[in-house]
Formats: C-alpha cells, structure tokens, sequence
C-alpha cells in the first residue's frame, strides 16, 4: 500500500473505515431502510472522487461518501440518489479519527 493515499473500507450497516496518509478513521451511519444497495459502492467511490476534485478536507469527505451511498441504497433505481435527503443525512454521520 505505499504510495497508496487513500484506503476505505465499508463495514455496509456499521459504516466504513478509512485510512488517509497517517490517519485512520472510523465513520458511523445512521440506519436506514434499505431499499436496493445495488449501486451503492460505485455512488460512495463518485463521492470520494468528487471530494477529492473539489479538494475538501477528510472529514467532509468521508461524510459526502457514505452519505451517496447511503441515498442509493434508499431508492429502487440503482444509482439514482434523492439529494432531498443530503443534508439531513450528512449531518449524521459521525467521523472520529482513531
């Protein structure tokens, strides 16, 4: 893994692990219902690399991640996300770095 600047890890219902540099985190999610988690992996990465466009900072990151994945597995259709619930799943997740 060296040279390797990122490593996230989903634990599904549990959240994730994550590995930046020389920190480690772990993320906790809220439950939800779940209605299709087909999609979801591939919406956690999209937010990984839409964070890592737009430069933010770890925390926020692994926040934006989980939460798409979380949306996708809200809905029928994978790969579909309903941004109506962002913001108010976002502010659930916990990020603590160990």
């Amino acid at each position: 893994f060296e040279g390797v600047e990122w490593v996230v890890v989903s634990l599904g219902s549990k959240g994730a692990f994550a590995k930046h540099h020389d920190k480690f985190y772990k993320v906790n999610i809220p439950k939800i219902d779940v209605v299709n988690p087909v999609g979801s992996g591939d919406s956690t990465v999209a937010g990984i690399a839409s964070s890592l466009a737009a430069g933010i900072g770890d925390e926020e990151l692994l926040r934006t991640a989980n939460v798409l994945g979380m949306l996708n597995a809200q809905e029928a259709l994978t790969g579909y996300v309903n941004l109506n619930n962002y913001d108010s799943l976002f502010n659930q997740i916990e990020v603590t770095e160990v």
